[in-house]
This record gives structure tokens, sequence and C-alpha cells, in this order.
């Protein structure tokens, strides 16, 4: 679409025709490049960013779009009791099969650094750890967490923990103001260096993760890393292949 007519200029600008219309036609072709190359990424972005729960404000500069951006496509991992399980993900949508061949639909939703999950109407949602080791998927059950600028996250189940300098929290419940929700977060003691994350959670028991350039896993997470297929039906098959081994 071209841009609105300015009359004024046209009333004191004196151009030669074949300048004007030369001028016009390189212009049009400008703008119908530039809608076909950004036409997709535009209606993408909206509905990605949409898959970001409903807590992101607690985690600031970590970026739940760029997530789902990474996650889109077909997956096959570790999923519940150690069983292959995949997950095909266009946009929002995702298509889960379970082990015994079950399929379910939801929606993804990247609740924090370390867990997504797919909310589903009829149980409310299956959520599995998760973390990017550089290009490297790990998803599954166990232990995860992330890096965000200065604070490391760690999801260590039932705890969140987050710390950033010398203070460590852990999430101590949530609340509601003026429709906005958001943690409610008690200080606790952690350790974190360069390989390593340890927190004392409100059992008084120790999580333990192990720290690989911004990815925080423990050892059942480690070894569940997720391998991305061409589609369904090749997701199934590689599904399959992992339940006879």
């Amino acid at each position: 679409m071209l841009p609105p007519r300015d009359y004024r200029q046209e009333a004191t600008v004196r151009w030669d025709m074949s300048r004007i219309v030369k001028t016009s036609s390189t212009l049009v072709l400008v703008l119908a490049a530039a809608c076909s190359n950004s036409g997709t990424s535009a209606q993408a972005a909206p509905e990605l960013a949409a898959a970001a729960g409903p807590y992101a404000a607690e985690f600031p500069g970590f970026d739940a779009t760029a997530i789902a951006k990474k996650l889109q496509g077909t997956w096959v991992f570790k999923g519940s009791m150690d069983q292959p399980t995949v997950w095909s993900i266009e946009g929002t949508k995702v298509t889960q099969v379970e082990a015994d061949g079950k399929t379910k639909s939801g929606t993804l939703e990247i609740s924090s650094p370390c867990i997504v999950t797919m909310r589903m109407a009829d149980d409310g949602g299956q959520p599995f750890s998760y973390t990017f080791a550089g290009d490297t998927l790990h998803l599954g059950m166990g232990d995860a967490g992330a890096i965000v600028g200065k604070t490391t996250y760690a999801c260590a189940y039932p705890s969140l923990f987050r710390t950033t300098g010398d203070t460590c929290e852990i999430q101590a419940g949530n609340q509601s103001k003026r429709g906005k929700l958001s943690y409610l977060w008690e200080k606790t003691e952690c350790t974190v260096d360069a390989t390593s994350f340890s927190g004392k959670d409100q059992f008084d028991r120790t999580a333990k993760l192990q720290i690989a350039g911004t990815a925080l896993y423990d050892e059942q997470l480690k070894t569940s890393v997720a391998t991305k297929v061409a589609d369904l039906a090749a997701g199934k098959a590689k599904q399959a292949e992992l339940a006879t081994k």
C-alpha cells in the first residue's frame, strides 16, 4: 500500500514526470518486498508471545517468546516414567503422543525459565523441566534451571529458586493484586559457582544441579536430551524405536 499523498508538497515541488513514475515504481517494489519478507514473522510474533506463562513478570530479562520459537517442530524425549514421548509444536499448539499411542492436544506455555507446560482442558496441564545447553534441548523429568542475565533460576521439584549476587530466594507462594499474578519469595541459603548450584528448600533438603554455560540440570535431566525430527510421523517412528531399547 502506498503512503498517503502530500498535496502541499506536490504544489511546491516541480519534478520531471519520468522521475516521478520511476520513483513511484521503485517505491511499490520496495514495499511489496518488505511485506513479503516480514509477513510471516509479523504474524508469528504475537502468537508465540502468547506462550508466556501468567508469572512472566517474575523473570526479568527472560524471553519466553524466544524459547517458544526454539521449541517449534517435533521432539522426542523421555516423559513420565522415562517413557519416550513425542511433542509436535506448531505456534502455541502442542500435540503429545504418549508411549501407549494415546494422543492429546494442548496449548504451549513457557511457565518459567525452567518449566514448560502443555495446557489441556481436561487435566490442567502437563509440566516438564527443560533447559537449553546451547542448541541442545534437555527436556523431561528431573530438575532444571537457567542463568538469565545476572540471575540464576533453578526448578528443583517442588521448589523454585532465584539467586542474584549474594541474595538467594525461594518461591513461598503466590498472590493476585488488581488482577496481576505474582510470586511470594522468602530468603534461603544457596551456593552458586561456575559449575554447580545448591539450595536449601522449604523442607530443609538440599537441591543440587550442575551448571553448563547458562544451563542447569540434575543427573536425570542431563541424560534426557530431546531429539528433533522432521515431523509427527518421524516422531512416532523414533518413539517406537526407543520403546524397544
